[in-house]
């Protein structure tokens, strides 16, 4: 028996089982293809890499026979999953494996109440991945490496010595997983920081020092320190001949009396990443220098924001290249440009709750009374607008919000192309929870033009999305009705936490309307040539029924586009926009919706290769101000 525990999918196999053996191969199994070679040998044809497979040696130990049956039942019910879930060995604390079982797991029956047996767990993506995310940031300093490499450090450790000596004593950590620092990935150059917490209660200390060693011997050692301070932080640069440390040694010359070590850390130490241009042929490049720890090539999520309005991103790395937007498009030739008027997303959300006229707001239609109030609350991170009260139980109750559209940089006011971004949360607690969200916008004379609710009406989990316009008379028309399940579940709700991402878009009686992945336009004859004045967002409440539990707006903009007194184009990426390039599930999103159609011809997603590379991140040419670029991946082991 060992120590050794596994969770699969959340469950720790430890409530049931004891693990007698872990057994890991070295790799993946190969598969290699030849032909003959004309005179002699073969011809290598193809190398590929299959899935890995974990075999897992256990015991069960329970009371009597049918209690250890129940056990078995349980272990069942783990085992039985039709796609990869989550697994964590504890040997590995800083990995994670994507799988399952496969194949039977037979038994045998040492007693009624104790049986050996064994599983396989199968990988299908052949690695393991790291449980964090190494992250690189063009223009700031990006923390370098804040894994731990020393085992063994979670408690603080205290040692003493009682009469004087002239001997060293010392207290040894070895490296994670008995590695050596080459097979951790670190190469010559590359310098590490070692630092903890120290408290001293010694009447004799000559100095302390810390030391690397490898099976052969002493290799390094950092500071003579005489003094005793709280803290140690020492950094080392390392050498070819460094890289087969796989332990660090504290000493203490000369001691009498107790010393008590904690926080014990050896991490690589920070690398800087400025914005860097490249070769004089390639001026609008960001050269972005990457860390790739694992052993085989990562999957990178990669982040613009642009802080300039831009019109095409391009990444190259020696995996290939990856252009989105188009390379062609210009900035000064057209007369018209979009513009921003009013932005209240993330944390500015509360600067618009306080610049909103209150409970004024033109909807659909008048079923509701507008005497609530809205107010903001931290949740999940940031900050929500929510109905904080609804200010009645009798007939419909809702609170509002209404901004005025304000004149373009012209002077001109109202507008005939709209762009309206939102973020918002509609999540059930219960079935029997009832409300709605309104997003609506009204002309200059306090007419209802165009708009779309989101709905809880009845009881149970079904919600409606609905987009409604003037039907020219005083009234509405119901224009498209969508319905979804208001869970947690990102297949049954596009409107959980941290989704929610809407937009509606006007070219004067043109509305395209965003629902779940998809633009819908129409055409409604009614709206034509009457000028957008006002946005109006209400929160409702049907009757004395439970409110919905999230019912929540976090982030809200307009834009105007086609302002006609420039000579700037409404740009594919306008400023202030997050490009999303994810390698993972190879999408493109702007601003949390879909783009995947913004991909040029040829383009392949990248992978970042193990070890030390960079990744040259291009924008339109005519771009000044150089976006902010943001690279994630997990790091993959073989």
């Amino acid at each position: 028996m060992n120590n050794d525990t596994i969770t699969i999918n959340g469950f720790d196999l430890s409530e049931v089982i004891r693990i007698i053996e872990i057994i890991r191969p070295v790799g993946n199994e190969r598969s290699i293809e030849t032909n003959d070679a004309p005179l002699l040998g073969v011809n290598l044809q193809e190398v590929r890499k299959g899935a890995k497979f974990i075999k897992v040696k256990f015991a069960m130990q329970e009371r009597d026979g049918m209690t250890l049956e129940q056990a078995k039942h349980i272990l069942a019910g783990v085992f039985n999953t039709s796609e990869a879930v989550r697994i964590v060995i504890s040997d590995e604390p800083d990995k994670y494996y994507m799988g399952l079982v496969t194949g039977s797991v037979d038994m045998d029956n040492v007693t009624r109440w104790f049986q050996k047996g064994e599983f396989e767990l199968l990988i299908p993506d052949g690695v393991a991945h790291s449980t964090t995310y190494r992250l690189f940031e063009s223009g700031v300093d990006n923390g370098g490496e804040a894994r731990n490499y020393l085992s063994d450090t979670s408690n603080a450790k205290t040692f003493s010595i009682n009469s004087p000596t002239n001997y060293s004593v010392q207290q040894t950590y070895n490296l994670i997983s008995n590695s050596t620092l080459s097979s951790l990935g670190f190469v010559a150059g590359d310098t590490i920081t070692v630092s903890f917490d120290i408290s001293f209660s010694v009447t004799q200390l000559e100095n302390f020092r810390v030391e690397g060693y490898s099976a052969t011997g002493y290799l390094f050692k950092i500071g003579d320190i005489s003094n005793k301070a709280s803290s140690f932080s020492g950094t080392f640069t390392l050498s070819e001949t460094n890289l087969i440390m796989n332990r660090v040694a504290i000493r203490f010359d000369n001691m009498v009396g107790n010393v008590t070590v904690s926080n014990m850390r050896l991490n690589k130490s920070r690398y800087k990443q400025p914005y860097i241009k490249a070769a004089e042929d390639n001026p609008d490049a960001i050269v972005m220098t990457l860390i790739n720890d694992g052993n085989v090539p990562a999957f990178p999520v990669v982040t613009i924001k642009n802080n300039a309005e831009n019109g095409y991103i391009g990444l190259v790395n020696t995996s290939g290249a990856l252009e989105v937007g188009d390379r062609e498009e210009a900035d000064t030739v057209q007369a018209k440009q979009s513009e921003l008027l009013f932005d209240y997303r993330d944390s500015k959300i509360t600067n618009g709750l306080s610049a909103a006229t209150k409970n004024v707001a033109v909807l659909n239609d008048t079923s509701q009374s507008l005497r609530g109030t809205v107010a903001s609350v931290d949740w999940s991170g940031r900050k929500h607008l929510f109905l904080q009260n609804a200010g009645g139980t009798t007939g419909n109750n809702a609170g509002s919000l209404t901004w005025n559209i304000p004149a373009d940089s012209s002077g001109a006011t109202g507008s005939l192309n709209d762009y309206i971004w939102w973020r918002q949360v509609f999540w059930l607690g219960a079935a029997n929870q009832y409300g709605f969200i309104k997003l609506t916008v009204s002309d200059e004379q306090g007419r209802f033009l165009y708009g779309v609710e989101t709905f809880k009406r009845y009881n149970g989990l079904g919600c409606e999305y609905n987009f409604m316009a003037t039907d020219g008379k005083g009234g509405f028309n119901m224009i498209k009705q969508w319905t979804f399940t208001g869970t947690h579940l990102d297949s049954q709700n596009p409107f959980n936490e941290p989704r929610g991402w809407s937009d509606l878009k006007r070219n004067d009686d043109k509305v395209t309307v965003f629902w779940w992945g998809s633009y819908n336009t129409f055409v409604i004859p009614e709206i034509k040539g009457r000028k957008s004045a006002k946005v109006h967002v209400a929160f409702g409440a049907l009757g004395n029924k439970p409110l919905v539990a999230r019912m929540y707006l976090d982030s809200i903009f307009y834009r105007k586009d086609f302002v006609a007194v420039t000579k700037d184009i409404p740009n594919r990426y306008p400023i202030g926009s997050n490009v999303v390039l994810n390698s993972e599930n190879d999408t493109v999103t702007v601003d949390g919706l879909e783009r995947i159609v913004d991909i040029v011809h040829g383009s392949t997603f990248l992978t970042i290769p193990p070890g030390r590379s960079t990744l040259e991140v291009y924008s339109s040419s005519w771009v000044r101000t150089k976006p902010t670029v943001k690279i994630e991946f997990e790091e993959r082991y073989l």
